[in-house]
């Protein structure tokens, strides 16, 4: 898939600012936030987009800074939210010391924008290393082996088959903004890769309050990760 690569990503994102203008915690996040959170502790939120998290952790109290490799859409927060710091920066190379956050959020699949694997990996080895110990990690991420519940989803995913993607880690998300290649695993292959990099597993949350749901039927779980 040489036409799709980190890159272009950003491309697509720096040219769809409108559409991922979004308002308001999804409401796995807020469960998420409220249950494991560390109440009045400096948070990072890493691909922040326009401050649609940033905004709400703010507003819950948490000392908070936005970061995000796309241009426009930092630019965009910034004329909105002058009252928190937002910044263009590479989660793969945060410029933050050792141990500075006890909460990072990495919210909408953020990390699965990230191409090759090793990238990803990389930005997971930032995140533990500026988390302060017993602090908190959580991401959403996607789940390859999910069953397509739309429309959309059902013909992106037949696409993937008709391309030779479907059983490899990086899919391509069609869509009208551009393109994207996306990373895609099951969640036990999530969940290894977190512990080789460092991170003790908590919980993995889905769109019900049921722990313990089918891996085919969680399109996107959360993963809430520490730091010991």
């Amino acid at each position: 898939m040489p036409q799709f690569n980190f890159e272009n990503n950003v491309k697509v994102f720096n040219s769809s600012v409108e559409i991922y203008d979004k308002s308001g915690l999804k409401e796995v996040e807020q469960r998420v936030i409220d249950k494991y959170f560390i109440k009045d502790e400096y948070t990072l939120d890493v691909g922040c987009g326009t401050g649609r998290t940033t905004s709400e952790l703010y507003r819950r109290g948490y000392p908070v800074v936005g970061v995000d490799i796309a241009e426009n859409m930092v630019k965009k927060a910034k004329e909105r939210y002058y009252w928190f710091a937002v910044e263009v920066m590479d989660v793969s190379n945060l410029k933050y010391k050792d141990k500075s956050f006890s909460n990072v959020l990495f919210s909408y699949n953020g990390l699965d924008f990230l191409h090759p694997k090793e990238k990803r990996i990389k930005a997971l080895k930032e995140i533990l290393r500026v988390l302060k110990p017993k602090g908190i990690f959580a991401f959403s991420s996607r789940n390859s082996r999910f069953i397509p519940n739309n429309a959309g989803r059902a013909r992106i995913w037949l696409r993937n088959l008709i391309n030779g993607n479907l059983f490899r880690n990086y899919r391509i998300n069609y869509q009208k903004s551009g393109n994207l290649i996306v990373y895609s695993a099951p969640i036990k292959s999530q969940v290894e890769d977190l512990k080789n990099v460092g991170f003790t597993i908590l919980d993995i949350m889905g769109i019900d309050s049921n722990k313990w749901y089918s891996q085919f039927f969680e399109a996107c779980p959360y993963y809430i990760c520490t730091k010991t």
